[in-house]
């Protein structure tokens, strides 16, 4: 797993949980960042091996004006 939240880093004491320095050995990636704004896309990672709390375009389901920046995108 890999992570940024130093809270998790801290507290994830689970045997079946190993935090990795490298987001691109972990199978599991719990950011603060939403999934684009970390680019993740250039981090060439398997997305149907890994899970990630983020999905895209997540941003524009919670804040509006980016619902409006992905239509116009789109479009």
């Amino acid at each position: 797993m890999y992570t940024d939240y130093d809270k998790v880093k801290e507290f994830l004491t689970d045997s079946r949980f190993k935090i990795v320095p490298d987001p691109t050995d972990a199978k599991i990636l719990w950011m603060t960042s939403d999934y684009e704004q970390k680019k993740f896309m250039g981090w060439d990672l398997d997305e149907d091996k890994i899970f990630v709390n983020f999905f895209k375009k997540e941003a524009a389901f919670v804040m509006k004006h980016h619902l409006a920046n992905m239509l116009n995108a789109t479009l």
